[in-house]
């Protein structure tokens, strides 16, 4: 059975990434409490690409919006999520938990957020956590489209390519994953000349699923998977995270047939609604390193801050929710 694709990509020039980016930083810098915004990531495949800006506000002070519920289209199909941000005396400390790398200063007054680091022993630690929660993230998040039989193409498209950086800090350089997610960026760079059915389509997904599973097998083996004990255990709305002997996503609701899909958008939101996930990982067993413990609790004071100060900002770049924030809609 082949699954059903929505959220198909639509063209759009790279001149209109470019104005809605303009538009976006001179609104952030007339706010009055905005110090300066970068850009995070690049634009490589308009239409297919989202735009991702981090702002960085002066200290103690508060913004009550969410700018990008506030847009219309275009803007609202190129900024896919909440804007990054947070205050400056958080903004300088994230950097060496959520490895941007590269921030494309836009405008205000630049903070210097790549001098603050961990040691290299410590860097390693957190770059294998950090890998494996962003493909354990992936796994789950297909495995959910998977098993409603809908998958958003666009999504699939734009999330698969950042694999292969965890992928390099894992140290993994030949797995069937890699291979898949080539063939993955092939269909991505020439989907608006040449796009690709939904067989084929189907094929991918399926590849993906199971290089994920083996990746993140192979990494815990190598690395272990740490879960501090204040770490939360939803990761949103209806997805849970439990320890595990191993690696398995477990379902508790009602399942509509696929073909509903094709008569009504709404029916993914409804089965969503209707169904609650247990992601199960196998945790590791030995002492949490002390850079993790740091990690979490840096990571969850920012969140606390955002989450009484700036609601409408993601603090920074994370893939499992696991820091307390209160919000389940990134």
């Amino acid at each position: 059975m082949n699954y059903f694709f929505t959220d198909i990509p639509k063209p759009v020039p790279v001149e209109t990434y470019h104005q809605a980016i303009a538009r976006m930083v001179a609104r952030l810098l007339n706010t009055g409490v905005v110090k300066g915004v970068y850009q995070v990531g690049g634009i490589t495949s308009p239409g297919i690409s989202d735009i991702d800006l981090y702002v960085v506000f002066h200290d103690d002070t508060s913004f009550e919006s969410n700018p990008v519920k506030e847009l219309s289209y275009p803007d609202n199909y190129l900024f896919t999520h909440r804007l990054f941000g947070t205050c400056e005396k958080n903004a300088i400390q994230l950097e060496q938990f959520t490895f941007f790398g590269k921030y494309n200063f836009l405008g205000g007054t630049p903070t210097p957020l790549l001098n603050y680091s961990a040691n290299e022993a410590d860097t390693q630690i957190l770059k294998h956590q950090v890998a494996l929660e962003y493909l354990v993230k992936a796994w789950y998040s297909n495995s959910i489209g998977m098993t409603y039989g809908i998958i958003k193409l666009r999504n699939f498209l734009l999330h698969a390519k950042a694999i292969l950086l965890d992928l390099d800090f894992l140290g993994m350089k030949e797995t069937n994953l890699i291979n898949c997610i080539h063939d993955i960026m092939e269909v991505r760079k020439n989907w608006f000349d040449k796009p690709v059915g939904n067989a084929a389509l189907t094929i991918l997904v399926k590849r993906y699923d199971k290089g994920l599973r083996e990746a993140i097998a192979e990494a815990i083996t190598a690395y272990g998977f740490y879960v501090p004990e204040q770490a939360s255990l939803r990761l949103s709305k209806r997805v849970y995270l439990a320890p595990s002997a191993k690696l398995r996503l477990k379902r508790d609701g009602v399942l509509f047939p696929v073909r509903a899909a094709r008569f009504s958008n709404k029916i993914y939101k409804i089965q969503d609604k209707l169904n609650r996930f247990t992601v199960e990982i196998p945790v590791s067993n030995q002492t949490i390193p002390a850079i993790m413990l740091d990690r979490h609790r840096i990571m969850q004071e920012a969140f606390k801050y955002n989450s009484q100060n700036l609601q409408g900002f993601l603090c920074t770049g994370h893939a499992m929710n696991i820091f307390h924030s209160e919000h389940y809609d990134s």
